[in-house]
């Protein structure tokens, strides 16, 4: 990581996180408070006066939005042909990793889900159009995860318009994401972004872009005429797949308002719980006209299917465990929740009578909690872990174990982020210490050994083989 005035003043650099529109944005920790800023950082010399001009606007914009569904802005300052602009970081990534993630498991959103992350990006399109904004760059890229909701980012290309001016006619975005109007050179408004939201809505239904991609003119084409991959995802409602067609219509003045995308998307997302509270109460209701069945191990109250416990059930054990969720084939499959005696409690998907699955929780007794996946009883693939003294891991899981590349924040500003191998650092990592020192190189069980180079707050560095956290030559 490269030194800096300004930054080594009051913030450690953690990582690069990418580039955005003129610019790289740095993970950041505060040195006084310990909390994490995204910064980006723009060299003022090798920008033209119209890119400096689009620089200036976005933080201008950023600068006076107030909304829980866009990034904030914190500062912006211009100090040694530098721009530093200091935003809230959105820890969960971008809905693009979302989406490629559901592609490589083979999983697609839960309507609800979809629903919730839509209606926010939907309110936060609505809230820049009243200030008669436009962003002109809306892609699941751009669109960020924090704490589970949506922060729209990336205002680069976002442009405001003046009290008199309905139509603008400069061309910047991404290809893919057009609309009909810009591909064929006329005048464009806030419609232009409705057409975007179309296209992103379509992604995350079906994990696919609505046009062929490949060749940039017949992509052009297809969107200028309208014609749309079919939609052949049938695992969800109507209404949203219509919604979808009512976004995409080729002429903007036929294209849906957005306030009544959100209203048409409250109302789906109403319709769902209502059904799942409906199910909720049927699931009461089957296990309270159920008699009791008992076990060796236990007392069973709940459905039955040629004699054998299908459905949704409770199980008292013997033991004063309990579990209450659904069952197939006389084994716990499906999602449910068990209830330790010891005070642990699990909740997420089981198989064949194994926490197994996806996005499932465990709440330790003594006060850890583990999120992410399981693989028969174990922690396996990707999760977070949240230790009871506020230590903080996220990354891969294997046997129980902290496996594979992960990421750890200490409680008391520490910061890991490398391989890992039974719990411990093993293999290559960078280690940055509360008091700006950082170490790169090789761990092995948890401490320095191989080569690496050690770096002081101060600049100095020594750099050689480590032994056992101790530098050797």
């Amino acid at each position: 990581m490269f030194k800096d005035t300004f930054l080594d003043s009051k913030y450690n650099l953690i990582k690069n996180l990418g580039s955005g529109a003129y610019g790289c944005i740095y993970l950041s920790e505060s040195k006084e408070t310990k909390e994490l800023f995204a910064i980006k950082i723009i060299e003022l010399e090798y920008l033209s006066d119209k890119e400096r001009q689009l620089m200036e606007q976005e933080t201008n914009m950023l600068l006076q939005f107030n909304h829980p569904n866009i990034i904030k802005c914190y500062e912006s300052k211009i100090l040694e042909n530098k721009a530093y602009i200091i935003m809230e970081y959105a820890d969960e990534g971008d809905l693009k990793s979302l989406i490629d993630k559901n592609i490589k498991n083979k999983t697609f959103f839960q309507e609800k889900i979809l629903l919730n992350y839509f209606i926010e990006l939907c309110e936060a399109i609505n809230y820049i159009h009243n200030k008669n904004i436009i962003h002109r760059d809306l892609k699941p890229n751009n669109i960020l995860i924090m704490n589970n909701h949506i922060k729209l980012g990336d205002f680069g290309f976002a442009r405001q318009l003046s009290i008199d001016e309905k139509f603008i006619e400069t061309i910047l975005g991404t290809q893919f994401y057009f609309s009909p109007e810009i591909i064929n050179g006329k005048m464009y408004n806030k419609k232009s972004d409705i057409w975007a939201l179309g296209i992103i809505l379509y992604e995350i239904i079906t994990l696919k872009y609505p046009f062929p991609k490949g060749n940039i003119m017949l992509t052009f084409q297809k969107i200028s005429n309208g014609e749309i991959n079919e939609i052949k995802n049938t695992n969800f409602s109507k209404e949203l797949i219509d919604l979808i067609y009512k976004i995409l219509k080729v002429n903007p003045d036929e294209r849906i308002d957005i306030k009544d995308i959100i209203l048409i998307c409250k109302d789906i997302l109403e319709k769902i719980k209502n059904k799942e509270e409906n199910e909720e109460i049927e699931k009461i209701n089957n296990i309270n006209n159920k008699k009791n069945i008992k076990y060796t191990n236990g007392e069973y109250i709940g459905e039955i299917k040629e004699k054998k416990r299908e459905g949704y059930g409770i199980f008292k054990y013997n033991n004063e465990d309990q579990y209450e969720g659904e069952w197939k084939n006389d084994l716990r499959n499906g999602k449910g929740v068990l209830n330790y005696k010891c005070g642990n409690i699990y909740k997420g998907e089981w198989k064949n009578d194994m926490k197994e699955g996806k996005n499932s929780i465990f709440y330790y007794n003594n006060g850890n909690i583990y999120e992410g996946d399981f693989y028969k009883n174990l922690r396996f693939g990707k999760g977070k872990m949240t230790f009871n003294n506020g230590n903080i891991f996220e990354g891969d899981f294997k046997d129980n174990e902290m496996e594979g590349n992960g990421i750890l924040k200490m409680a008391n500003g520490d910061f890991y982020e490398g391989e890992w191998k039974n719990g411990e650092f093993n293999g290559k990592g960078i280690y940055k210490y509360n008091n700006g020192d950082m170490y790169e190189g090789e761990f092995k069980n948890g401490n320095k050994n191989g080569k690496g180079i050690f770096i002081y707050s101060n600049g100095e560095k020594i750099e050689g083989k480590w032994e056992n956290d101790e530098f050797r030559n």
